[in-house]
């Protein structure tokens, strides 16, 4: 009796704790998650190739930049090996794009940006987008354009951590960028590939990009494209985005009903 009295204990303590784990996800937090991760590190290598672009030395550029928002300081070293692009955003906060920033983004060159073969590593030192602090590392590697003559690169996310009032995000990216130029000062990122982590309830997730996310280089957040989410004991479920307006928003579909988030 004793026995079976203490099966019954334990199947009911599984059973609370299972539905405890699955309590600790709604429809949108994997999706708000996810999200941040990828708008906080991709905006960051964006904003080192626009640096690195406009710099003598790191590209074929004739002239060297002295500060991308007009409140941040960028200082270059050519003659270390690699080469480095430092931008301090300061600790007063540094808005661009409508984001605020602060601390420094450091970038490492391996051969001239951004031909074929080249990579850069992006690191950060007490770097905040918004109110959310990055860690870990970023590896861009420069591939050959593709049979539509864009440029294309991995982009690795290493060890990434996005923290937020004690709260981390742990983020691991492994996708493929593909550069579309227009012709004019909008540059358009088309980004395929899948990433792992951990949100902030302490779920592990998974992510496929089903649709390929785009952006541009005057926006921060994706403006088309979907992602698969697997969470651990939760539904499947896609994260949609389809903003016209530059905003941190999406649709999370999930067992049939479409439930929106901003992030």
């Amino acid at each position: 009796m004793v026995k079976n009295l203490l099966i019954i204990a334990f199947l009911l303590g599984a059973m609370s704790c299972q539905k405890a784990q699955r309590d600790e996800d709604t429809a949108t937090n994997t999706a708000e998650d996810v999200s941040v991760a990828q708008a906080v590190f991709s905006d960051a290598y964006k904003i080192i190739r626009a640096v690195a672009l406009e710099t003598k030395g790191i590209s074929s550029s004739s002239t060297t930049m002295a500060s991308l928002f007009g409140c941040d300081d960028i200082t270059v070293d050519t003659i270390s090996n690699p080469k480095k692009i430092t931008i301090d955003f300061k600790y007063i906060g540094c808005e661009g794009l409508n984001v605020a920033r602060y601390g420094r983004l450091i970038g490492e060159f391996y051969g001239e940006f951004p031909l074929e073969n080249s990579a850069v590593d992006l690191s950060f030192s007490n770097y905040y987008f918004q109110d959310y602090e990055a860690n870990g590392k970023v590896r861009v590697i420069f591939k050959a354009d593709n049979a539509s003559g864009n440029a294309q690169h991995s982009f690795y996310v290493q060890s990434g951590k996005v923290t937020d009032d004690n709260s981390d995000i742990l983020w691991t990216a492994s996708h493929v960028w593909e550069v579309q130029e227009n012709g004019n000062a909008e540059t358009n990122f088309v980004i395929r590939g899948n990433s792992n982590g951990v949100n902030r309830k302490g779920n592990v997730f998974f992510s496929e990009i089903k649709s390929p996310i785009q952006s541009t280089s005057s926006c921060v957040y994706p403006v088309k494209g979907s992602r698969e989410l697997e969470v651990i004991n939760l539904s499947n479920r896609l994260a949609v985005y389809q903003s016209t307006s530059c905003k941190n928003e999406g649709v999370v579909i999930v067992n049939g009903s479409s439930v929106p988030f901003v992030y």
